[in-house]
């Protein structure tokens, strides 16, 4: 048996994941209006084996992305099953988006915004 290297690939969910995915979307946009836009990237890695083209083990990445053009806070959250992999992201986003939030109205800068909620380079786990 021999294994094919491990690799995120982006991931097309059936209508029923699809309509989770966009229900989660949907309850964050009302909390990022006044921020900018939303993004969701869903990724599945795949461990195959390349004798029988069988999938051994795999996992699902869901990244939310807000205010792509600015702002670019993106936060990830990994796991086996899709349904907790969007719902860990959306909520580290929520709580990521309060302590925003606050700091916004504070008035304070994005990259100070950003610090406040422990992204480094945009990215936060």
């Amino acid at each position: 048996m021999s294994i094919n290297e491990k690799q995120f690939q982006a991931f097309e969910p059936d209508v029923e994941e699809k309509a989770f995915i966009y229900q989660q979307v949907h309850e964050l946009e009302e909390q990022v209006k006044d921020l900018g836009g939303l993004m969701v990237f869903v990724e599945k890695e795949e461990v195959i084996d390349s004798d029988t083209q069988k999938s051994l083990e795999h996992k699902f990445a869901v990244t939310f992305v807000i205010d792509p053009e600015n702002l670019n806070l993106k936060v990830r959250a990994e796991s086996e099953n899709l349904y907790s992999a969007c719902l860990s992201a959306k909520a580290v986003t929520q709580s990521k988006l309060f302590k925003l939030i606050n700091h916004k109205n504070a008035d304070e800068s994005g990259q100070q915004m950003l610090d406040a909620v422990g992204g480094r380079n945009g990215w936060v786990h």
